[in-house]
C-alpha cells in the first residue's frame, strides 16, 4: 500500500533528510537553554597588511622574565642601536609598537624605543588630581620621583633635573594641600612605576607648572637620550 504524499510518515521522511543535509554544513547543539549554531569557517589566508602574530614573534621570549643575558644580547644582535632607545630605561622615548610584533621596518633608524617596558599610565582620576595639584606640591611630586630615581642608580642622570626643581620650589611659598593624602599617595605610587621621562612629562605638562621650567627639564631628558641604553647586565650603561 503505497503511503499519500501529505502523509506523516512522508513528511517525517523529508524532514529528516533535510537535517541531514544542513547538519553537513553546521553542527547544533543545545548549550543554556538555548540552540547554539556553530558554523564550519573555512581556513582563509592571512592579510598581508596584518602583523604577524605576537606568538609566533621572538620579541616574548626575549622579555627579562625569561632571562635579561638572553635578552639583552637578542635586542644587540637583532638591530643597531637606534636613536628611540637611547636612556633606556629611564630617559627613553615610547616603546616600539612595531617591534614589539616583530617588523619594525626602520630599525636602526627608528625614533621609539626597541627595549621591554612595563605598560603604566595614569587613570582619569589620577590625571584630574594631578591637575588640582599646586605648582609647588607639582614641584615636591616630582622632586620625590627623581630621589627614588636617584636611589635606584640613576644620581648621575637626575642631578641636574633635581636642581632646577629644587631651585624654582625655594623661590614658592608653602601652601595647604589640595588633595588629600590618600590620594596623593595613590597618585605617587603610580607615577614611582613609570620612568623618569615618562613621570616628568605628566608633571610637567600641568597647566600650572612653569613652562620656562618645564622646557629646561626637557632638554636635560634630551640630552640623556643621546647615551646608549642600559640593559643590565650585559648590556650598554648610560655614560
Amino acid at each position: 500500500m503505497e503511503k499519500a504524499p501529505d502523509s506523516p510518515e512522508v513528511d517525517g521522511a523529508i524532514g529528516l533528510r533535510i537535517c541531514r543535509r544542513i547538519r553537513c554544513a553546521m553542527e547544533l547543539s543545545l548549550q543554556h537553554t538555548f540552540l547554539h549554531v556553530k558554523e564550519k569557517q573555512s581556513k582563509k589566508e592571512r592579510t598581508k597588511s596584518l602583523p604577524p602574530p605576537k606568538s609566533s614573534a621572538s620579541w616574548n621570549e626575549a622579555k627579562p622574565s625569561n632571562g635579561l643575558h638572553a635578552y639583552a644580547a637578542y635586542v644587540r644582535r637583532l638591530h643597531e642601536f637606534n636613536p628611540g632607545s637611547g636612556g633606556h630605561p629611564e630617559f627613553c622615548y615610547r616603546p616600539c609598537a612595531y617591534f614589539q610584533s616583530g617588523h619594525c621596518r626602520r630599525l636602526s633608524g627608528c625614533q621609539m624605543c626597541h627595549f621591554y617596558h612595563e605598560r603604566v599610565r595614569l587613570d582619569k582620576m589620577q590625571r584630574s588630581w594631578l591637575e588640582r595639584l599646586s605648582e609647588r606640591e607639582l614641584l615636591v611630586t616630582l622632586l620625590v620621583v627623581l630621589e627614588a630615581k636617584s636611589q635606584e642608580g640613576w644620581s648621575s642622570q637626575v642631578f641636574e633635573m633635581e636642581q632646577l626643581v629644587l631651585g624654582r620650589c625655594r623661590v614658592l611659598p608653602a601652601d595647604a594641600p589640595t588633595i588629600p593624602p590618600t590620594k596623593q599617595r595613590n597618585l605617587l605610587k603610580a607615577l614611582l612605576r613609570m620612568s623618569a621621562s615618562q613621570a616628568t612629562g605628566c608633571i610637567t605638562n600641568c597647566r600650572r607648572f612653569s613652562p620656562v621650567l618645564a622646557g629646561l627639564l626637557e632638554e636635560e631628558v634630551f640630552r640623556q637620550r643621546q647615551h646608549p641604553p642600559f640593559t643590565g647586565a650585559g648590556g650598554f650603561r648610560a655614560g
